[in-house]
């Protein structure tokens, strides 16, 4: 059974996103109750988001997992366990004006480019930022216009010309486009001296989802980040 610390209604999360809601819950306790997962997708202005728990159905709502959406839309999330208590505010992305964009180009660095676009298979890089976990992230776009469900990993990958192994894996069925990241851990970042990420290399492995035996891989790509 999944934790409800980490799933909200999502007309809840709907209503919060847009102008803020304060919500009060009775029930405490731990209860055994029947729920339904129906493999149920998450858009985001017709994005499919990625998250690592599934939604599911419960008494005629569809609860989703509360931190991804929200962050989707721009929210930070915090808990807080003495009260139990979930926190939704505006990132600092969202609530500083314009005047700001100095402030904001420190968050996320690097310009928005077509990196690889090639065979019905178009990845866009989007920008680097710190990972929730420490690091560093590189979001990326992955659209697949072939007629193949593909899994994506990453090989040969190399930060500032040293080698390092990220955490990807991201799966892009046919005709669809994935909002993803491929995260640098702290730990192999410092091991390498890199303080920032400023150039990539890498090759795209791409996994027949129907047939794990049959792949490809994209060629060399390289760019910086500028």
């Amino acid at each position: 059974m999944k934790s409800f610390k980490d799933f909200v209604a999502g007309a809840v999360v709907a209503t919060i996103a847009v102008g803020g809601v304060t919500t009060a819950f009775a029930r405490s306790g731990n209860f055994s109750i029947p729920v339904t997962f129906r493999n149920i997708s998450i858009k985001i202005d017709g994005d499919t988001l990625i998250t690592d728990k599934e939604p599911f159905i419960y008494d005629g709502t569809t609860y989703l997992p509360i931190r991804a959406v929200a962050e989707a839309v721009d929210k930070e999330v915090s808990w807080d366990d003495s009260t139990n208590t979930v926190s939704l505010k505006s990132s600092k992305s969202s609530s500083s004006s314009k005047n700001d964009k100095d402030d904001k180009d420190d968050d996320i660095r690097g310009t928005r480019k077509v990196i690889y676009n090639d065979n019905d298979i178009k990845i866009t890089f989007t920008g680097v930022e710190k990972a929730s976990l420490g690091g560093q992230k590189v979001n990326l776009i992955i659209e697949n216009n072939s007629d193949t469900d593909y899994r994506f990993t990453a090989k040969n990958v190399y930060v500032n010309g040293e080698e390092i192994s990220p955490v990807f894996s991201c799966s892009v069925d046919s005709g669809k486009k994935v909002i993803t990241d491929m995260t640098f851990l702290k730990a192999s970042l410092n091991k390498s001296g890199i303080e920032d990420i400023e150039s990539i290399k890498l090759k795209f492995h791409m996994i027949d989802e129907d047939s794990i035996l049959d792949y490809e891989d994209t060629s060399t790509i390289k760019f910086d980040i500028d």
